[in-house]
């Protein structure tokens, strides 16, 4: 049964855009999914519960979500502006607990470049656990259970 009230990582990433000055810190369809990585993982050792309930995978360049890479396909080399809205949002409001954990993830990890960020994502348990060069990227999972082991020792 669906959650009507369910957060997705579309209503995650229109916040994000939107709080992060993207004048300062480009943000690149790289960059979104890495910062995506950080909030879900923050998220999770903070209250136990996933944010959203899109699977995040280990691909060569560090912690992908398919729909997020779709979505910002077009911005691979260009910065997404923060009057972007992604379309397949819910609309559904992320709760105060969410926003205060979001913005920490902003704050500490907008600064890195979106390369700097898949290196530092290379050097973590998640995605060192999950990756595996000779499978498929959509059976490299990064789980719920390794973000929180890492992030519960690594909390912002």
């Amino acid at each position: 049964m669906k959650n009507n009230n369910q957060i997705n990582v579309f209503d995650v990433a229109n916040y994000l855009i939107s709080q992060t000055d993207t004048n300062k810190y480009k943000i690149s369809n790289m960059k979104i999914n890495k910062l995506l990585y950080y909030i879900q993982g923050h998220y999770i050792a903070q209250t136990g519960k996933t944010l959203f309930p899109e699977k995040i995978e280990a691909w060569l360049f560090g912690p992908v979500i398919l729909n997020i890479y779709s979505e910002f396909f077009n911005f691979v080399d260009n910065p997404i502006p923060n009057d972007y809205v992604c379309k397949g949002a819910s609309k559904n409001e992320l709760t105060t607990e969410a926003k205060k954990i979001i913005d920490k993830v902003i704050n500490k990890y907008s600064p890195f470049s979106a390369r700097e960020l898949s290196v530092k994502t290379h050097e973590e348990l998640p995605w060192k656990e999950a990756y595996n060069p000779r499978k498929k990227w959509q059976n490299n999972i990064i789980t719920h259970q390794l973000l929180e082991k890492f992030f519960k020792d690594n909390i912002i």
